[in-house]
């Protein structure tokens, strides 16, 4: 795996835009382990009241925004405080993407929708399409 400079031997900023269920968080918790340690992030989190008890709980998480309604055009603000280097996307809805084109992020990782192909700022997840390679060779002839 690649090491990501940043110069200056500062540390990267992801952010991570969970607004669903706890099951959703906790699947994502190995995820945002590993960014934390491979690349020496400050891990943001920006998710719901619900996960509020769990994510607080972890150390490897510095600092969680609690979003009220995860579709508002407020929690803009909220994300435009960390000034991040990454924003990655449980959801890939069309809003959602607007939404963090706008903000001061540098990228934005999602998965792949029409909105974020044609972004240069956004990094996109070929979700279906890797799933569908990888069913093709793992099927019995």
């Amino acid at each position: 795996m690649k090491k990501i400079e940043t110069g200056g031997g500062v540390s990267l900023k992801i952010g991570y835009y969970c607004p669903d269920a706890l099951g959703d968080m906790i699947a994502s918790l190995d995820m945002l382990y590993a960014l934390k340690y491979i690349y020496n992030a400050k891990i943001i989190v920006f998710a719901r009241n619900n996960t509020l008890s769990l994510l607080k709980s972890l150390e490897f998480i510095d600092y969680i925004e609690i979003l009220e309604n995860p579709i508002k055009q407020e929690n803009l603000e909220k994300i435009n405080q960390y000034i991040l280097d990454y924003i990655i996307s449980y959801k890939a809805n069309t809003f959602l993407i607007d939404l963090f084109i706008k903000s001061n992020a540098k990228k934005v990782i999602t998965r792949l929708k029409i909105r974020s192909f044609f972004s240069i700022k956004c990094k996109t997840l070929w979700i279906k399409l890797l799933k569908r390679l990888y069913n093709k060779k793992n099927r019995k002839r």
